[in-house]
């Protein structure tokens, strides 16, 4: 008579996991422990060892609890500091989350604690007229608007009409470079 082969599943759930320990919790989990290898190798038991699925800290409340130093980030399914957690700000495109799930940073156009665009950001700061801050620029300057040049110092935004009217006064290249925001013979 043969007999039939019976498996044994067991399930483990580890609670109060600290991102630090969870590494060594799943490397613990991977291999069996030789107390109980020579205990079921006493009753003439064979063991196999496999792990189904990953060993994963994403699983979320009610599954998963943090040591009482961390606090559960829904956003990420981390265990995190509960002394250096900040939510990020509401809308998801303006931030990215760090590899480590607890930290986060403004996405490279998006400036301040609070991922503000440009034009927020430097809400109450000057700007020349007929200009608007630019909210694809990592640096946060401004921008002409169309129909405008900005002035060779940087600091004005010229009609393009005006400067045409007034480059045309110069009756040579020379004239015409000589005097300021006018590029067309300065280039």
């Amino acid at each position: 008579q043969v007999a039939s082969e019976v498996g044994l599943q067991v399930l483990v759930q580890v609670n109060k996991v600290t991102p630090n320990t969870r590494i060594a919790v799943a490397s613990a989990l991977q291999g069996l422990p030789p107390a109980l290898q020579t205990a079921l190798a006493g009753v003439s038991l064979t063991t196999t060892v496999s792990l189904v699925g990953a060993v994963s800290s994403f699983k979320g409340p009610g599954t998963f609890t943090c040591a009482s130093a961390y606090v559960f980030n829904t956003l990420t399914g981390q265990c995190c500091d509960r002394n250096s957690f900040t939510l990020p700000p509401s809308d998801k495109s303006r931030y990215l989350w760090l590899s480590n799930g607890c930290e986060w940073r403004c996405r490279s156009t998006f400036k301040g604690a609070d991922c503000l665009t440009c034009t927020e950001f430097k809400a109450n700061l000057w700007k020349p007229t007929h200009s608007v801050w630019d909210d694809t620029s990592p640096t946060c300057s401004f921008v002409c608007l169309p129909g405008y040049i900005k002035s060779t110092g940087g600091g004005s935004c010229f009609a393009v009409e005006e400067l045409v009217r007034k480059c045309s006064l110069g009756a040579r290249c020379a004239d015409c470079a000589d005097m300021p925001d006018c590029v067309w013979c300065s280039g």
